[in-house]
């Protein structure tokens, strides 16, 4: 009696070609995939020949069920070729899809090799705009994010400047630009596995913003009027320009406070100046609802103090005596160069006065012969910058 080798078998094997798509049609690759189902090759994957088939050919095929698509131009028998074929064509969802095909007795719900698998990876979809401040101050940066579309498989986030696809800034949904000095434009796409998006684009606005020059330094007597800080360069910006003073008693670099109400291009400060103060006026650009700010020149009016420090005492002496000399007790005192004039009035101390030719040291010795009571005060003037208090 024989025996029978049961080792090998003869078997229905579904195939896809290929076996990897996209979910659109327009993705590369596209949304089908033909599905081949065949007895041309037995369990141990050798060759069966079409002339050992012929009892299989044209024995009924009955396809399905599908997953993640539908089947079209189905072959409904096993060809002359030993195979039948349809197309697949994704539903749009991406994931694994499975296309089961049975002949005569094979089940449906076989999965291995009847059931054919593919890999459906999903297009991504543009994005639709960009998030983030789209207005800045000169020098500064800006974090703008992508908006709206979908990534699909394995799809990044590209930024380009130039166009879209020009020059390669930044990968990823975040971008956080280098600091700017002039308007720029961004464009952001997704790119993957099926396909590259158009772009959305982003335009960022630079508000520049120059402060100016104003006036220039002053020296005054204490208690004096400054001149008015007139405008020497004129402040220029993106935007809508504002002006206000400030003002510091501290240095040109800190201390600086706001000055009610000024806020003209030029100003005039009040009199009664008696501290060295420094002042500067703040020019704001606002643009699209952003302020940005530049300081002018820094204006330093300096106090020309001057002290006139205590001479002699009053003296009585006989008609035609001679006046004992008029000595310094304390010493004037001045931001400057001090000198002195000696001045005389017969009248009062409060009026009268007039100098007296040739004293000007800080002591004075009244001439003897003096026949009336006479009044003498020394004037001290501080000369700093060409400036006499």
């Amino acid at each position: 009696m024989g025996t029978q080798d049961i080792s090998k078998w003869l078997q229905l094997k579904t195939t896809a070609s290929p076996s990897t798509i996209c979910n659109t049609a327009a993705s590369v690759p596209t949304n089908t995939s033909t599905i081949t189902t065949s007895f041309l090759s037995n369990s141990s994957n050798e060759a069966i020949s079409t002339a050992n088939l012929s009892t299989l050919i044209g024995r009924t095929v009955n396809w399905g069920p599908t997953t993640l698509g539908t089947l079209s131009g189905q072959q409904g028998t096993i060809q002359a070729s030993g195979t039948a074929t349809a197309l697949f064509t994704s539903n749009g969802t991406g994931g694994t899809a499975t296309i089961n095909a049975q002949v005569d007795n094979i089940p449906t719900g076989e999965t291995i090799p009847s059931r054919a698998s593919i890999t459906v990876n999903t297009a991504s979809v543009a994005p639709t705009g960009v998030t983030g401040a789209t207005t800045v101050c000169s020098g500064a940066t800006t974090t703008i994010t992508v908006a709206g579309g979908s990534k699909g498989t394995a799809a990044v986030t590209q930024w380009f400047t130039g166009s879209c696809g020009g020059t390669l800034e930044f990968t990823g949904d975040a971008f956080t630009t280098p600091a700017l000095v002039a308007n720029a434009t961004y464009f952001v796409r997704y790119t993957g596995t099926c396909n590259t998006t158009t772009c959305a684009t982003i335009n960022v606005f630079v508000n520049d913003v120059t402060g100016g020059t104003v006036g220039s330094d002053q020296t005054i007597c204490s208690g004096g009027d400054p001149a008015a800080f007139t405008e020497t360069v004129a402040s220029t910006g993106t935007g809508v320009l504002s002006y206000q003073w400030q003002s510091s008693t501290t240095s040109c670099a800190a201390g600086f406070g706001n000055i009610g109400g000024a806020t003209g291009i030029t100003y005039d400060a009040p009199s009664g100046l008696a501290v060295t103060t420094f002042y500067r006026r703040v020019t704001t650009s606002t643009l699209n609802a952003v302020p940005c700010t530049a300081n002018s020149n820094c204006i330093t009016v300096t106090i020309n103090n001057v002290t006139g420090g205590t001479v002699a005492i009053d003296q009585q002496f006989c008609l035609t005596g001679d006046p004992a000399l008029f000595t310094q007790s304390v010493a004037s005192t001045g931001s400057g160069a001090l000198t002195y004039q000696w001045e005389s009035s017969t009248t009062s101390c409060a009026a009268g006065f007039s100098p007296i030719g040739g004293a000007t040291a800080a002591t004075y010795d009244a001439p003897a012969g003096l026949a009336v009571t006479t009044y003498y005060h020394r004037v001290t003037i501080s000369t700093l910058a060409g400036v006499p208090c």
